[in-house]
């Protein structure tokens, strides 16, 4: 999800959420560990410790996700990018054609982007989800770090649900952070923030008053 502000003849203040989330009903211990690893993998990291779990026999109403803000000094550098950094930062594990096709999918991107934000920034700002989205499903956090700079990106991720065979098992697990942004609030959150209005209630009024 992507907020942004319009003003006059641009688009000004981006930020942008990113969320990958596997969830379900029920899952026994060795798949949540199944699924840390392939995400540890994945990013080349290690976002729990091999304890988180040890006293968990399985976990009802699962969410696991992995969390990504993305701040608007992140977003200028992200339109500015050449595809030589989009190779700095390339997994070793591409073939050069298979690379370069993505390399060359990240430019063309780039280039509507820029091309539509002044006269449609709608079209604008869909062709910016599907760069950031191609650029998260590409690299790992050392490459994403690289791309989006160290101060403009922060990665969490989050074990929610109940527990069973944990005393502390209704309480969410956090991992450690990577990366920096001044703040994960996003412009609507603020909103929400300052108003006392659920979410929910925000985004049904806007579509309520798109609908009449």
């Amino acid at each position: 999800v992507t907020e942004a502000e319009r003003k006059q003849d641009k688009v000004v203040n981006k930020y942008t959420m990113v969320k990958i989330l596997h969830n379900g009903w029920k899952a026994k211990k060795h798949k949540l560990l199944s699924l840390i690893n392939s995400l540890n993998k994945r990013f080349k990291t290690k976002f729990f410790k091999d304890t988180a779990l040890q006293n968990t026999n399985s976990i009802l109403l699962y969410q696991l996700g992995i969390d990504f803000y993305i701040d608007q000094k992140a977003h200028k550098r992200l339109l500015s990018l050449t595809k030589e950094d989009f190779k700095m930062a390339m997994n070793q594990s591409f073939d050069d054609d298979k690379a370069l096709g993505r390399i060359n999918q990240f430019m063309y991107l780039i280039g509507k982007v820029k091309l539509n934000e002044k006269n449609y920034p709608k079209f604008a700002m869909k062709k910016l989800n599907q760069l950031i989205s191609r650029i998260i499903s590409t690299y790992d956090l050392k490459g994403l770090k690289y791309l989006f700079g160290p101060n403009g990106i922060l990665v969490t991720a989050k074990l929610e649900g109940f527990r069973q065979g944990d005393e502390m098992g209704d309480s969410p697990l956090l991992s450690d952070t990577y990366g920096y942004v001044k703040e994960v609030s996003s412009p609507l959150t603020k909103i929400m923030e300052k108003t006392k209005i659920a979410q929910g209630e925000l985004l049904l009024n806007w579509m309520m008053e798109r609908a009449l």
